[in-house]
């Protein structure tokens, strides 16, 4: 039973005293927001799920440009770029970093599935409205939805002519975007529109190695419709989009450096950035031989507190999407039909200077090629009797080509290798617990730094995932008061994988099996390998609704549903699941300490997750109020994770269970004719239930059996704050008989959240509150406005995203941390002109 606490009890109060504040509210009406949230055209106020809405018009004028700056808007929605990957969170549930995922929340664009966390960075252009559903949604909108749904809607071809051109400058950083938009009827029965951005930004970042700002970002999208009335029954709707959305750089830094734990002499008492600017090394500190080693690196490294400069020796990300769309819809009178095909793929290449500092210390480099076929049919019946139904069947077929390496291409690392490895127990030392004797000493090798000099480790990651499913979702309008739905979605879901890793030189040729293999396994954590699999999931998912018309303004809900996020193949682990040792160095005595064991992932498991919803939907004052109260508890089984592991790589496994509740509530008053005040509030506890395979954070102690990672049993999860919510003031008026004006404020508040995936106490990110705001001008007939647009005014530094800088404790023993970091303020002069 899902019993309330404290917070959600106050919460829900003040909710009976705001419903009862906007009593003597003016006779404004609202206008309805109008969603297909369940396929088909509704009040958003008669949809039975906790949903916002945010139209084309807000997007623009809260200069709202991709998915990463929607968040703010949307309680209990998170997302955020990382080193190497992109995370999407709601209420607490997304997936973890790695390739081999696909997002525990679905983004479906026009109805298309769009399911890889990188097509989440590209730009929005063009759009309707953005609808975020938030709970399992497996049954309409299928396909791994297990945690919410994000439904992108672009703007279709118009009947009458339409022409636009948009802009915006921001002088701080760099920001230019032109937006051109032309839609008009060709003839009769056949109407186009194209649709353009063209985007640059210098960046908020300042990189002190290189001496630039960064993330410089170059964007250019492309769309063009065409909709075809082929007769009174059918319509014909073609999409061909592209875009190309390139980054110079990125918005992260060191935040954190302490001193190392190592008694090591080179070592001892210095911070990772001090190792690596260090000039000169005594040998051995006079106590034991060893070499003087000259590092020098740019003193940019030094650089370890959050102040938006970095230190790096420069990285990117270039990207290009394509996708074609064909859309057939017929209405008869037995119903309405709907064809959708669908070709979706994209590639991007990366380079990661991902021991995030100036030092030459490794890259990584990352490439990955996707595409997805899709078909999908749905019939809609038609509405106003006993029984309406929604069916249909989806079947998609992609292929996923991942391909990463690191490169060690300085002499930083075996310099450094080389000192560590003159001093029993290696850079740990004698007194950590973790080292018992020094693993080059033993494996016979005496140079382990020239080991790794010039290496790369070349893995290959390849996946096909064909899917066939059929849904229906049948609603029994039982009498004027009472509507009972029962759904249900069978999947049948055949994927592949195979991962291949392997040691290379720079050149790429095959290293042999070697001292290579035992410094990389001690060093970064690899070893070779090669594995394959298959696996076949067959999954029902069952929904219940039961909607209740209390009043003509009143409609209250409960839905019951299980949602599940098919199994997979891990595209990150450096090691292979077995606990084989590394292949032995041939030079040095077989077993015994040279053999080194690495325990990674491979195949894991479907996640499951059964969810009750409690909520109502309320139109007060005539019409000039609405009030939404969703109350949730939804319990997961084999929770997916994706495990840090401490060097460079990312394990991939099921936790035991978790759970996360909360309430949710969102509203609009219209004060006056000119008035209009928006808000929304979430609150959410999430509780690791059984979790024994955690990742440790840098010095803690193991505790769970396996002897190396951690227990997380009553912990919550990244990104998850006790509230957050949004406040939203929105005037416009008149002020002569041919211009408008306008002015909005947004005030965009959480409450303390963990940025990390070990939840590491050091990284916790403060609550807050950030300020947006909008005063325009413009004509009465809209033909032309003009605005200054304000982003986070208050100024707040927000962190995004951190982890553990590699290497720096596993290898070295100092605790470091990297950290994205959210753009600072901005005020930007935005325009747009119709004809």
């Amino acid at each position: 039973m899902l019993t309330p606490k404290l917070p959600i009890r106050r919460a829900a109060l003040a909710a009976c005293l705001l419903s009862t504040t906007i009593h003597s509210a003016g006779a404004a009406v609202l206008e309805e927001v109008i969603v297909t949230a369940q396929m088909r055209s509704q009040n958003l106020q008669d949809v039975p799920v906790s949903v916002s809405s945010v139209g084309g018009e807000k997007l623009i004028a809260a200069g709202i440009d991709k998915l990463e700056d929607l968040q703010a808007y949307v309680p209990n929605l998170t997302m955020s770029e990382t080193g190497i990957g992109t995370v999407i969170y709601v209420r607490g549930i997304g997936s973890g970093i790695n390739q081999g995922f696909e997002q525990s929340v679905g983004m479906y664009v026009d109805g298309v599935y769009y399911g890889r966390a990188q097509l989440s960075r590209a730009p929005f252009l063009d759009l309707e409205r953005v609808e975020v559903l938030r709970g399992p949604q497996n049954i309409l909108h299928g396909k791994n939805s297990i945690a919410g749904a994000l439904s992108i809607n672009t703007r279709k071809p118009s009947e009458e002519f339409e022409a636009s051109v948009a802009g915006v400058y921001e002088p701080e950083h760099g920001e230019e975007v032109i937006d051109l938009v032309l839609s008009a009827p060709l003839t009769e029965d056949i109407s186009f529109r194209f649709a353009s951005r063209l985007r640059r930004m210098d960046g908020y970042m300042e990189n002190l190695t290189l001496n630039r700002n960064e993330p410089e970002r170059e964007e250019l999208s492309l769309r063009g419709s065409l909709q075809w009335e082929l007769n009174d029954r059918w319509t014909a709707n073609a999409k061909i989009e592209t875009g190309q959305f390139d980054v110079t750089g990125r918005q992260v830094e060191i935040v954190n450096d302490q001193p190392a734990v190592s008694d090591l002499p080179f070592f001892d008492g210095r911070r990772y950035s001090e190792i690596l600017d260090r000039t000169e090394f005594p040998p051995g500190g006079g106590v034991f031989p060893g070499p003087t080693i000259d590092i020098d690196e740019d003193s940019s490294v030094l650089n370890i507190e959050q102040d938006y400069k970095r230190s790096s020796n420069g990285d990117f990300s270039n990207n290009e999407t394509q996708n074609l769309t064909l859309r057939f819809d017929y209405g008869g009178e037995n119903g309405d039909w709907s064809f959708i095909t669908s070709y979706l793929a994209y590639e991007f290449e990366e380079l990661c200077d991902c021991d995030f500092t100036g030092a030459r210390v490794f890259n990584l480099s990352l490439a990955e090629d996707y595409s997805q076929f899709s078909q999908e049919l749905r019939w809609l019946s038609p509405t106003g009797g006993r029984f309406e139904t929604i069916a249909g069947a989806y079947f998609q077929y992609n292929r996923l080509l991942f391909q990463d390496s690191i490169i060690v291409d300085s002499d930083v690392v075996p310099q450094l290798l080389n000192a560590a490895d003159f001093v029993e127990g290696g850079a740990r030392g004698d007194n950590d617990p973790r080292a018992s004797s020094d693993p080059f000493e033993a494996a016979g090798i005496g140079d382990a730094g020239t080991a790794v000099q010039n290496l790369t480790s070349p893995r290959d990651f390849r996946g096909e995932t064909s899917t066939f499913s059929v849904f229906s979702q049948v609603t029994w309008n039982v009498d004027d008061f009472w509507r009972v739905t029962v759904g249900a979605r069978y999947t049948h879901e055949r994927k592949t994988g195979s991962r291949v890793l392997d040691f290379a030189d720079l050149e790429g040729n095959r290293r042999p099996i070697g001292e290579v293999d035992t410094v990389s396994a001690v060093t970064f954590g690899s070893e070779r390998h090669d594995l394959s699999g298959e696996r076949i999931e067959n999954q029902i998912s069952p929904l219940l609704n039961i909607q209740w018309d209390a009043t003509e303004n009143l409609m209250a809900y409960l839905t019951a549903t299980r949602g599940f996020k098919s199994g997979g193949y891990d595209a990150r682990s450096n090691a292979s699941p077995s606990a084989e040792p590394t292949p032995a160095n041939p030079d040095a005595a077989p077993g015994g300490a040279n053999q080194q064991v690495l325990i990674g992932t491979f195949e894991y498991e479907e996640e499951q997750a059964t969810s009750l919803e409690l909520g109502a939907k309320m139109t007060l004052l005539e019409g000039a109020g609405e009030l939404n109260i969703a109350l949730f508890l939804t319990e997961y089984e084999n929770l997916q994770v994706s495990i840090f592991d401490g060097t460079l790589g990312f394990n991939v496994g099921n936790a035991a269970s978790a759970e996360t509740m909360g309430l949710e509530l969102d509203g609009r008053l219209a004060l006056s004719e000119t008035l209009m005040l928006t808000a929304a509030l979430s609150l959410l506890d999430f509780e690791f239930k059984e979790f024994q395979n955690g990742q440790c954070y840098q010095g803690q102690t193991p505790d769970s059996p396996d002897g190396r990672n951690c227990i997380y049993d009553g912990k919550t999860n990244q990104y998850v704050a006790d509230f957050a919510g949004n406040i939203s003031l929105a005037w416009r008026s008149p002020i002569s008989d041919s211009l408008m004006a306008t002015a909005t404020i947004d005030a965009l508040f959480t409450d303390d959240f963990n940025p990390t995936q070990n939840l590491d106490p050091a990284l916790e990110q403060d609550g807050h509150v950030k300020f947006n705001a909008r005063l325009g001008l413009s004509a009465i007939d809209e033909k032309w406005d003009l605005a200054l647009v304000g982003k986070n005014l208050t100024d707040e530094a927000v962190i995004t995203y951190a982890n553990d800088t590699p290497t720096s404790f596993s290898v070295y023993g100092s605790i470091g941390h990297y950290a994205f970091m959210e753009r600072p303020r901005s005020i930007a002069l935005q325009w747009r002109y119709r004809w």
